[in-house]
């Protein structure tokens, strides 16, 4: 019955050591066996997503930057992309320097960030853990601005101030046009192109590979994630996922660090008799 798995990966697919567990990987392969077409959708940029993508020996696009732009993961392709329009993506740096909120964001392939601290620091620290050629582009950049001059931005990410309610964010950014306003963690906000969704992101792969809703599976834990889980006809939420992404789902797995991405596989996929090759 299903032809496209769609995954998040931080949360769901990869446990709390932000790893894999041989275990998912052995189900994810006996799915692609069958003739199942397994995906990355996530709110990562494409080259820290690729790493994971190889750990599984993915030959299908990633939808990075939560959809906004969708590269082949063998050789980087870019099959699909909307990057921030250039005004709005200035309107939103100023906001957050205004409201002195910490954020970094991402090229094509370059992490940015004007201070390596935080969340940037934690990837700076993982980044150097991989191989070389594994490795992105961390650019600490005096900034931001100059960056519209020469590169495409795909993704801003916000990290909201304890004395700042999240209201707050989310009503005066809402106020910029051509922005996709979500979020993947209770304390952070993310602003991409304009349209720019998993959920989009999906419809467009699956209309490509002339495969229906109720054909799909996508599983997430966060509000990034209820776009696509809406569109697919088995919505599935983590465990460990948000109250709102159980409520748009139809299924809700055990958690992430149960493996509950191979639950799904094994329970939807797996045991059904039939073979889309």
């Amino acid at each position: 019955m299903y032809k496209l798995i769609v995954s998040d990966m931080d949360g769901s697919l990869l446990n709390s050591q932000n790893t894999i567990s041989q275990y998912s990987k052995n189900t994810i392969e006996k799915a692609i066996k069958k003739g199942v077409i397994f995906v990355l959708a996530t709110g990562r940029m494409y080259g820290s997503a690729r790493v994971y993508a190889k750990q599984l020996s993915l030959n299908t696009p990633i939808m990075a930057c939560n959809g906004g732009i969708i590269r082949n993961s063998i050789d980087g392709k870019v099959l699909f992309d909307v990057p921030i329009e250039e005004k709005a993506c200035q309107q939103v740096f100023d906001f957050l320097k205004e409201t002195d909120t910490y954020f970094h964001f991402y090229g094509p392939d370059t992490f940015y960030t004007e201070k390596l601290e935080n969340e940037s620091y934690e990837y700076a620290v993982w980044n150097n853990s991989l191989s070389e050629e594994d490795r992105i582009i961390i650019k600490e950049v005096e900034n931001a601005s100059h960056i519209l001059t020469h590169d495409k931005i795909y993704k801003i990410l916000l990290h909201c101030k304890k004395d700042i309610k999240r209201s707050f964010y989310s009503n005066e950014l809402n106020k910029i046009s051509n922005i996709t306003l979500t979020s993947s963690w209770h304390d952070n906000f993310e602003i991409c192109g304009k349209n720019v969704t998993k959920g989009n992101a999906v419809k467009r792969f699956a209309q490509e590979m002339n495969i229906v809703p109720d054909e799909i599976i996508c599983i997430g834990d966060n509000i990034n994630d209820i776009s696509m889980i809406e569109y697919a006809g088995m919505g599935v939420a983590m465990g460990n996922g948000e109250e709102a992404v159980k409520k748009a789902s139809k299924y809700t797995a055990p958690s992430n660090d149960e493996d509950g991405v191979a639950e799904v596989i094994e329970k939807f996929v797996l045991n059904s008799n039939t073979s889309f090759k």
